[in-house]
């Protein structure tokens, strides 16, 4: 318990939950119509993101392009 604990205060709040690398606003800019398609955007970006593979905005903004047709 000790270890954890310790381990869990030196941590910050963006290791254990950064700051998502897109928006809906985003996938707007990029010409996406709102709709049941961002759910799954932005939770592949997340998970991408989560397991360390998008590290940037600019990595997230390829693997959307790459991976989703624009309806």
């Amino acid at each position: 318990y000790t270890f954890a604990s310790e381990a869990l205060e030196s941590l910050s709040d963006e290791e254990i939950c950064p700051k998502a690398l897109l928006t809906g606003d985003s996938l707007i800019e990029w010409g996406y119509k709102p709709g049941p398609i961002f759910h799954d955007i932005l939770s592949q970006v997340r998970e991408e993101q989560l397991s360390g593979r998008l590290t940037t905005p600019e990595e997230a903004k390829s693997f959307v392009l790459k991976r989703f047709r624009k309806p």
